[in-house]
């Protein structure tokens, strides 16, 4: 029980004294992880150590003051990107299956700047310029296949996190991937609905146009 409190003691922000000063933008952990150039998964836990200021949502979200990031990036050094939409870079060699998951996540208005990639070397490059946030990767592709990519992508960018979307749903492939560090392995036919709902629960922001039916080929 101790534990709890404290670990509720370190969100300092909270709604209410967040609505005292709703004059100042809000944060979601992967909006502040881009300023900052880091993984969204370390914002979280920073914030949930007290050591960036927020506070939580009645659903739950993460929220950052701009200006409690502001304090932080100051504080430890962190040069911030303010003109910066999430990256997020689609790795399938199949172009007719790329364009049908970019429209539906235009579609769902997440604040997303979209790359693509046809192969683990074009995205290895990618990856090196523009160190996405969330990779959307495939197994299956020419010259290196997905695994050694995500081998690579450890190498090149600690700020990548990866989404494995893959026909091959055999348990060992599942095992090895999130071994390798995925957030999640989804099968294809991909189900796109959950796809954004995962993708917009680390985003920390609501989809539009989708609605809340679940899938199977999700673990």
């Amino acid at each position: 029980m101790k534990s709890r409190t404290n670990k509720k003691s370190r969100l300092k922000i909270t709604v209410k004294n967040f609505s005292e000063r709703n004059n100042e933008s809000t944060l979601t952990s992967f909006e502040a992880a881009d300023r900052l150039g880091v993984s969204f998964t370390a914002v979280n836990y920073w914030i949930d150590r007290g050591i960036i200021r927020g506070f939580k949502t009645p659903g739950g979200h993460r929220r950052i003051l701009s200006s409690e990031l502001d304090e932080f990036a100051e504080r430890y050094g962190f040069k911030q990107n303010k003109n910066k939409k999430t990256k997020i870079l689609i790795v399938d060699d199949d172009s007719a299956f790329r364009r049908a998951l970019i429209r539906r996540l235009k579609a769902a208005k997440l604040e997303l700047s979209i790359l693509e990639a046809t192969d683990g070397f074009e995205a290895g490059s990618i990856i090196t310029e523009q160190k996405p946030s969330l990779i959307l990767l495939d197994l299956e592709l020419p010259g290196i296949d997905g695994f050694e990519v995500m081998k690579r992508i450890r190498k090149i960018s600690n700020k990548s996190e990866v989404i494995v979307i893959s026909g091959y749903t055999e348990k060992s492939n599942k095992t090895l991937a999130k071994k390798l560090g995925a957030l999640s392995f989804f099968g294809k036919p991909l189900n796109t609905e959950l796809l954004i709902s995962t993708i917009s629960k680390c985003l920390n922001t609501p989809p539009q146009g989708i609605s809340r039916r679940r899938g199977k080929n999700h673990e």
